[in-house]
């Protein structure tokens, strides 16, 4: 089954009548995701596109805390959305609608890394959650975008040179490092759960959820406290 924009939509409308205490979601052409550390380099991260119709998620009021005394890692990523292709563009052209996830982070080093990732993951898990209770959703039809955006990745530079000394790395984790320095990571959902040390989870979620298809970036602000993103 795939979801067309219609039901993209109704899909939002769905979740925020059952909340309640959430405001209607509007399609827009830019959404802003900001950077709660006052101490952190990157600032703010704005997100633009003139051929998909985006629609900003309240991460915070869905995900923030949901886990609190029920999970040992209650944690989750700085911003997302709901994407559909507007006319001209159709579906045809599209594998399918998408799910975009955003992280901010300063400098990027190994800890943060898998951290960040970990925060990605666990949102989409908490997202499945609320969006399960919607008629409308169905995850076969979802794709997920993960970004990842820092104001200084160095660290992650430095593996693209293919340097034998992978530090507290695993060989696998250095070919995704390598993957993403040059641009982009394509997985499937269950990949990051195993690199986040979650192979428990993989035997309990079901294959649905486990292989939505992810396209994984990190891009970087080069110092700049505010950076911005046209979605293609």
């Amino acid at each position: 089954m795939r979801l067309n924009c219609t039901v993209m939509a109704k899909l939002t409308d769905e979740l925020i009548s059952f909340l309640g205490k959430c405001q209607k979601i509007s399609m827009s052409h830019q959404i802003l995701i900001k950077e709660s550390d006052s101490g952190a380099t990157l600032k703010s991260f704005y997100l633009d596109s003139e051929v998909w119709g985006m629609e900003e998620l309240p991460i915070k009021k869905l995900c923030k805390g949901s886990w609190k005394n029920m999970h040992k890692s209650d944690c989750s990523c700085d911003g997302g959305a709901l994407l559909y292709p507007l006319p001209p563009l159709n579906l045809e052209d599209f594998n399918d609608c998408q799910l975009l996830l955003v992280e901010l982070k300063s400098k990027l080093v190994e800890k943060n890394f898998l951290h960040a990732v970990k925060q990605l993951v666990f949102t989409m898990l908490k997202l499945h959650s609320c969006f399960s209770l919607c008629v409308s959703y169905t995850t076969l039809s979802i794709s997920l975008q993960m970004m990842l955006v820092c104001s200084d990745d160095d660290w992650l530079m430095w593996h693209v040179r293919g340097s034998k000394d992978l530090g507290e790395l695993t060989e696998q984790e250095a070919i995704v490092l390598r993957a993403l320095a040059r641009g982009l990571y394509i997985c499937n959902l269950k990949d990051l759960i195993d690199m986040i040390g979650c192979q428990c989870y993989l035997s309990i979620l079901p294959l649905s959820l486990l292989d939505l298809p992810v396209e994984f970036r990190v891009l970087c602000s080069g110092g700049k406290h505010t950076f911005s993103y046209n979605i293609q």
